[in-house]
C-alpha cells in the first residue's frame, strides 16, 4: 500500500565524467508513508546509492556515472518497511529523465610525441593557410634569429640579411579525430585520450576541434510511457553521421565525446594539426 501510488522524478546533470559522482535531484509524488530509493541494481558500481523519502520536499542523492554513454533514463527501487521492521516491501520502477545525461570518458593522460606546433590567424577559417604568426615587416638580422625567418626578396633588395618580424598573435590549431572502429575496453581507452587530448589543448588556449561519429538522433520520448519489458538505458548502435564542432568548453567536448558511436567519421582538409585517435592506435595527420 505504501509503494502503491509512489512517482519518483529525477533532476540529472547535463555531463559527467565516467566514474565520478553526480548530485541528482529527487523528488516522490503520492507519498503515504516513507519509503527509500535505491539505486538501479544494474548500475555499475560496487556501492548502491540511496535517500530516504519522507515528504515531497525535492532531495539530493549522488550516483556514480556509468562508462560512457548517453543515459536517458534510471530504474531504481522503492522500498518501504513495515511496523518494526519486521517487514519489507519493494517495487523496481522506470524513471526517465528529463534531459539525457551525458557522460563522457574520464581523460586519460598519455604522450601524444607532439609534433611542431602549427598555428592558423585568430578570427580566419580553418582552411587558411597557417604560419608561426602575423607578419608584420622585415628588419635587419641579430644574432640568434632562426635560419627559417629570413626574409630572402628583402635580404636581396637591400644587400643585407633580413629577417621576418611577427606579432606573434597566431593560435595553435589542434583537430581531434576520434575513430571508433568496434566496441570494448580498447575503444573507451581511446575516448579517454581523445578527452586528454581536448583537455591539454583549451587549457592551453589552442583552437580545437573535435570530431566524431554519431547515431542519428533519437525521436522525443512520447508522454506516456508504454509498458512492457525496459529498454536499454544507455545509447548504443553504430554511428550513422559525422560530427565536427570547435571546442571552446570541456563541458561540450564531453558531451560530444559521450555520443561518439562505431564508425569512422569522414575528415575535412584541415591546415593545423590532425590527431586520429583509435583503438588500433593513435597517428598524426
Amino acid at each position: 500500500a505504501a509503494l502503491a501510488h509512489v512517482h519518483p522524478a529525477v533532476t540529472n546533470p547535463i555531463d559527467g565524467v565516467a566514474g565520478e559522482p553526480a548530485v541528482h535531484v529527487v523528488q516522490a509524488h503520492g507519498l503515504t508513508a516513507p519509503v527509500e530509493l535505491v539505486q538501479p541494481v544494474w548500475w555499475p558500481t560496487l556501492v548502491r546509492a540511496s535517500v530516504a523519502l519522507r515528504t515531497t520536499d525535492p532531495g539530493t542523492v549522488l550516483i556514480d556515472a556509468p562508462h560512457r554513454s548517453v543515459v536517458t533514463h534510471m530504474v531504481f527501487d522503492l522500498v518501504a518497511t513495515g511496523p518494526l521492521g519486521l517487514t519489507e516491501a519493494a517495487r523496481r520502477v522506470r524513471v526517465w529523465l528529463p534531459t539525457p545525461w551525458h557522460v563522457g570518458p574520464a581523460p586519460l593522460a598519455h604522450d601524444p610525441g607532439w609534433p611542431k606546433l602549427r598555428t592558423v590567424p585568430p578570427g580566419e577559417s580553418s582552411t587558411v593557410t597557417h604560419g608561426d604568426d602575423l607578419f608584420r615587416g622585415v628588419r635587419p638580422y641579430t644574432r640568434g634569429d632562426p635560419r627559417r625567418s629570413v626574409h630572402w626578396p628583402a635580404t636581396a633588395h637591400r644587400g643585407t640579411l633580413m629577417v621576418k618580424e611577427r606579432d606573434g598573435i597566431e593560435q595553435v590549431a589542434l583537430r581531434v579525430v576520434l575513430e571508433l572502429t568496434h566496441p570494448g575496453p580498447d575503444a573507451e581507452m581511446a575516448a579517454g585520450r581523445a578527452a586528454w587530448l581536448v583537455d591539454h589543448g583549451l587549457a592551453r588556449g589552442w583552437r580545437v576541434h573535435l570530431v566524431t561519429a554519431e547515431t542519428a538522433p533519437a525521436r522525443p520520448a512520447p508522454l506516456v510511457r508504454p509498458r512492457g519489458p525496459l529498454p536499454p538505458p544507455l545509447s548504443t548502435g553504430a554511428a550513422t553521421h559525422t560530427v565536427a564542432r570547435a571546442v571552446e568548453r570541456a563541458d561540450r567536448a564531453r558531451q560530444q565525446l559521450a555520443a561518439a558511436g562505431i564508425g569512422t567519421p569522414t575528415i575535412e582538409p584541415w591546415t593545423g594539426l590532425t590527431r586520429v585517435v583509435s583503438p588500433w592506435g593513435d597517428r598524426w595527420e
